[in-house]
């Protein structure tokens, strides 16, 4: 307590202590004055009013593949701050200017929620884009070149983000070394020979005759056609064959009768007869 303050009343010296926490607070809660300046950007030929060029950087102003909800709705705020000193703007114009600047996957979702105000629209793209980035870092997911037209232009559910983007994802956080990949090339292509080794039908073989048994013999080491047990029925029923010929000849010649001598047993070219007569 300073020393003048000392020779005031209690009365007095409370009223002062208020006024100085009053001043105290005022001082911490006031927006520094760094944040209400807007630095103007220097022009060169075409339109030198700079509120214009800010209205165009608005209007064209879109949310980028990998950009943050957070960092999209500082550029908005930023360039609001410029066009609306004052803050002045209706928040129609806000949650038009803020949707219309989105990526895709959220412009659908936050005009069916039908924000109020710029602040709704906000909070439910966060929410929107944390269901989207599951197990991932916020907005990686749209780094992804094909992920628009996975999505068919729309929602899809977090799991089935996940399913879909995290194997592509987690390939492009772990870059390779060089080594890495010769290795891996390498492992890929023996796996490969391997397995075409293992689908190719195998040749016919001839030893495969010499595991099968031949039926003739039921001994195993050779097929039918060259059984030797086949070549001794062969032979025997050629000879079989040859004795049942001369027999049948020789009953045959029983049953003949020669026409020179009138006996039976012989022709008349074998006939003793004939040859005893010349």
């Amino acid at each position: 307590m300073p020393n003048w303050m000392k020779d005031l009343n209690p009365q007095e010296q409370s009223i002062l202590e208020l006024v100085a926490k009053a001043k105290e607070y005022f001082d911490r809660s006031a927006e520094p004055r760094e944040t209400r300046l807007v630095d103007f950007p220097e022009f060169k030929g075409g339109n030198q009013d700079p509120l214009n060029q800010w209205k165009h950087q608005l209007r064209n102003r879109k949310q980028k593949p990998g950009e943050t909800i957070e960092n999209y709705i500082a550029a908005i705020e930023e360039l609001w701050k410029r066009v609306d000193p004052q803050g002045r703007r209706t928040e129609l114009d806000k949650i038009h200017e803020f949707i219309e600047g989105l990526r895709p996957e959220f412009i659908v979702p936050v005009q069916s929620a039908m924000p109020e105000t710029a602040e709704e629209a906000m909070d439910r793209t966060r929410a929107l884009e944390t269901a989207l980035s599951l197990n991932m870092e916020l907005s990686v997911y749209s780094l992804i070149p094909v992920y628009l037209q996975n999505m068919n232009g729309g929602m899809i559910p977090a799991k089935t983000n996940m399913a879909m983007f995290q194997p592509t994802y987690t390939a492009t956080q772990q870059a390779e070394s060089i080594e890495k990949i010769v290795e891996r090339k390498i492992s890929e292509g023996i796996a490969a020979a391997l397995g075409q080794i293992r689908t190719e039908p195998k040749p016919y073989q001839n030893n495969q005759g010499r595991n099968s048994g031949c039926y003739l013999c039921g001994k195993p080491g050779h097929i039918a056609k060259n059984c030797r047990q086949r070549s001794f029925q062969n032979n025997g029923n050629n000879s079989n064959n040859n004795n049942n010929n001369q027999r049948n000849n020789n009953n045959n010649r029983q049953n003949v009768k020669c026409y020179n001598c009138r006996r039976k047993g012989h022709v008349s070219k074998d006939c003793k007869a004939l040859a005893r007569q010349n």
